[in-house]
């Protein structure tokens, strides 16, 4: 019985290091793009960045809404309701998650900004 333990707990191991090393080696990559989500009809991007820092890279777009509408029209068109965000996939090697924050007082013509990062499945 201590036998399969043991190869159970090696077995383990071997899974958690090899994912962890594929994190690290991945830590500086970028989402692709068709995780970004699809701009409503209407509305402009302002502008793209992609930047890189400690715990990560990240892509932040930056939405104008259309005339009329507020700075969580597009969120919501987007499927982002106020402060949220989506995640995609179950378990992948490097989950994606899309966030949109919105300014404080947003009511009225001002930009949103999305952000479409990898996230780490280890605590900080």
């Amino acid at each position: 019985m201590g036998w399969i333990a043991l190869y159970l707990v090696t077995l383990y191991l071997i899974w958690y290091l090899s994912y962890a090393a594929i994190l690290f080696v991945s830590e500086g990559a970028l989402p692709p793009t068709w995780r970004d989500p699809a701009i409503p009809a209407g509305a402009e991007v302002a502008s793209v960045t992609e930047r890189c820092d400690n715990g990560g890279c990240r892509r932040e777009i930056r939405v104008v809404p259309a005339d009329g509408e507020d700075a969580e029209d597009p969120a919501v068109e987007m499927g982002l309701d106020g402060d949220g965000s989506r995640s995609y996939g179950w378990r992948p090697t490097n989950p994606a998650s899309v966030e949109v924050f919105l300014p404080y007082g947003y009511r009225g013509k001002t930009s949103l900004r999305v952000v479409v990062q990898y996230d780490s499945p280890f605590p900080y």
